[in-house]
């Protein structure tokens, strides 16, 4: 089925439910929003922009963002997200690579939207764009031909080095996500707040999730415009029931308001590693209905697997398990030769399933690399990371592929001596990198201090912590403090700033030979 026809149904059945509002007091109605994302496919349409082609939309979170991918899915087109806060450049090569039918804008400048010839489709429409006005809104796009393996989406991937890698997805990966999976189960009176960024996967639940449940989304003001005393209150009066955050987020604002989140029904965290500490404490405050880890690679749509954490799961835990399998989902633990390995031992993470993408666009090769068939899993998609299968059933995340590295002969998975750090209870945070030295490469621990609980020589503090759980070669030889993490565009950790800090010469520890 096409996502749009679960929009489609919600707009018969409850027409003045509300789709969408922001904070600015703008709304439209499941009907309203239907009429103007008809009159966007049809202006589309009429430059002869349809299936097969791909459109950039190029809008920051808004009522017109969620006009324009609903626009795009009805017009038969595939979309884009650009993020606001990638250089012009990285988003002008997104631009070209999909080769864009069309760039959709609003009037306002944005020195973020890259310059190109594209032609432009500028919201509100006017003029040539709409000619026939509201007449346009009962656009039907049943005889397009568009079926559930067609492309809904492409999702650039974030952080990599070279050339990135636009992940595909069709329509049928995407409704199974937001119609089969049981991560949450929506109904019209939930509210979901949209709060990340537009490029980030995450808009698939922020935005088609609800509207295939008849939902409303509240626009959210942006991260950096909000307080942590802004939380709770921003949530009562925007009257929220699910939220999605990134740990880094969620980390901040429990260290100071840990219950700032309770007025929610279910809070989802994901796309990197939380703290076991910061979810107890969120837990000890009166935490919301559900909190709820969600793990999954852009490759595979989201989220493929979850973990509910409460007080009784997560005690005594160094580390939270990224849990079982969602509805539709298959998870092997698989080792370098694709052989199953026996639970408990370490091996690399594989998802099969409906929700796992297409591929890669125009980049065979490495598609051919990262999606492979299994003869006894199926089509499967190759994460890169490294996990074990508990007792419980559970799978524990051990570490990535790409950041095993080598320290003085020794291998070394820098996620393990992230968590010892963390589990020091001296820092809210803490990145791990290799340094490339002419002597000898070291390890860099990077680590915001913990309000209070940091000692006069933090270093020396942080090092002999460590040092009672990993061998001499895994402590590292310098620790650099910062006062918070730098974080990209999603809210990840911004790795790449890490290494460039000019403060990682001139740290506590000197390197050990």
């Amino acid at each position: 089925m096409r996502i749009e026809c679960l929009v489609a149904s919600h707009v018969r059945q409850r027409p003045e439910a509300v789709a969408v509002r922001d904070q600015q007091g703008r709304a439209l109605s499941y009907a309203e929003l239907w009429r103007r994302s008809g009159r966007l496919a049809a202006a589309l349409n009429r430059r002869g922009i349809g299936r097969g082609d791909i459109v950039v939309i190029a809008l920051d979170r808004s009522l017109e963002l969620v006009e324009a991918v609903l626009g795009a899915a009805r017009s038969g087109a595939a979309y884009v997200l650009l993020d606001p806060v990638s250089p012009p450049l990285r988003n002008a090569h997104i631009v070209a690579d999909v080769r864009a039918a069309a760039i959709v804008e609003t009037a306002a400048p944005a020195p973020w939207r890259p310059a190109s010839d594209v032609p432009r489709i500028v919201l509100p429409l006017d003029g040539d764009d709409d000619p026939d006005g509201d007449d346009a809104g009962s656009f039907d796009a049943a005889d397009l031909a568009v079926g559930d393996d067609d492309l809904l989406y492409v999702a650039y991937t974030s952080g990599s080095t070279g050339r990135p890698k636009g992940v595909m997805a069709s329509h049928r990966a995407v409704t199974h996500f937001v119609a089969d999976t049981a991560l949450v189960e929506l109904t019209p009176s939930d509210t979901v707040a949209s709060l990340a960024s537009p490029a980030s996967d995450a808009t698939t639940f922020e935005l088609w999730k609800p509207l295939a449940s008849g939902s409303t989304i509240v626009v959210l003001p942006a991260i950096a415009e909000l307080t942590v005393e802004d939380w709770a209150p921003l949530i009562e009066r925007s009257g929220l029931s699910v939220m999605f955050v990134m740990p880094g987020l969620l980390e901040l604002v429990a260290r100071e308001q840990p219950a700032a989140f309770a007025g929610l029904d279910t809070l989802v965290f994901g796309g990197e590693a939380l703290d076991p500490g910061t979810a107890r404490r969120v837990c000890e405050a009166g935490k919301p209905r559900r909190l709820v880890l969600g793990y999954g690679p852009t490759e595979t749509t989201v989220f493929a697997t979850s973990f509910d954490c409460t007080a009784e799961s997560i005690a005594r835990r160094d580390r939270i398990p990224l849990g079982t399998a969602l509805d539709g989902y298959d998870l092997a633990v698989l080792d370098p030769g694709l052989r199953a390995v026996p639970s408990g031992e370490t091996g690399e993470l594989c998802i099969g399933g409906r929700g796992v993408a297409d591929g890669y666009l125009a980049q065979p090769h490495v598609s051919a690399e990262r999606f492979v068939d299994h003869p006894e899993f199926g089509r499967i998609y190759r994460s890169g990371d490294l996990v074990r299968r508990l007792p419980s059933g559970d799978l524990e995340f051990v570490g990535r592929l790409d950041r095993q590295v080598k320290i003085r002969g020794y291998r070394v998975e820098l996620e393990e001596v992230e968590r010892s750090v963390l589990a020091s209870g001296l820092v809210i945070s803490a990145a791990v990198e290799r340094i490339e030295s002419p002597a000898a490469a070291y390890l860099a621990c990077y680590f915001v201090p913990l309000p209070g609980a940091a000692p006069e020589n933090p270093a020396v503090a942080l090092a002999a912590a460590v040092a009672t759980r990993l061998p001499g070669y895994m402590i590292p030889a310098r620790w650099i403090p910062l006062p918070q993490m730098p974080r990209n565009g999603i809210g990840k950790i911004d790795r790449a700033a890490l290494r460039g800090l000019p403060s990682a010469d001139r740290a506590a520890a000197e390197p050990r030979p």
